[in-house]
């Protein structure tokens, strides 16, 4: 069964089908709302909705590929540890 999610991001309610958990869908959408509110309290000068929706996904974004980075120097390290172990308790 298809089910759908409605959001209201400035302004402007729109339904969404959604293909995970709606619980989760909620989650997902909460934290764009969340962003675009901070981006819109922060922002000096007037931009127009694509110009604060834009702003708010490149903010996700470098948070983003930021976790992702730290995500791979700990997994890289945790596998020099592991291999280091192994080669400990094979001598």
């Amino acid at each position: 069964m298809e089910q759908f999610i409605t959001i209201e991001l400035l302004g402007q309610k729109s339904k969404y089908a959604v293909d995970i958990e709606v619980s989760e869908a909620y989650k997902i959408a909460d934290c764009l709302i969340a962003e675009v509110s901070k981006v819109e309290r922060q922002v000096t000068t007037r931009h127009n909705n694509l110009s604060l929706l834009t702003i708010a996904a490149l903010n996700i974004t470098e948070e983003y590929l930021d976790l992702k980075k730290k995500y791979e120097k700990l997994f890289y390290k945790v596998s020099e540890s592991s291999a280091e172990l192994l080669k400990k308790l094979d001598k």
